[in-house]
């Protein structure tokens, strides 16, 4: 699960599935279900966005289960 905020400052969620694939540092790579978004993210949360509409940000992410 992501949390996103959009241009407009609003808050919202996107749900992730796992690609198979690893990103740089060699963690999971997941992505939206327009797979516009792609998003490392370990363990512990921690994540590094690899694509992403302009208009979006990351503020914090939980691998999907």
């Amino acid at each position: 699960m992501l949390w996103l905020r959009d241009t407009a400052g609003r808050v919202g969620t996107c749900p992730v599935a796992a690609t198979g694939r690893f990103g740089p540092a060699g963690y999971p790579v997941f992505t939206g279900c327009d797979g516009l978004l792609q998003v490392e993210i370990t363990p512990e949360g921690s994540h590094r966005v690899i694509t992403r509409p302009a208009h979006t940000r990351v503020l914090a992410a939980a691998p999907g289960r």
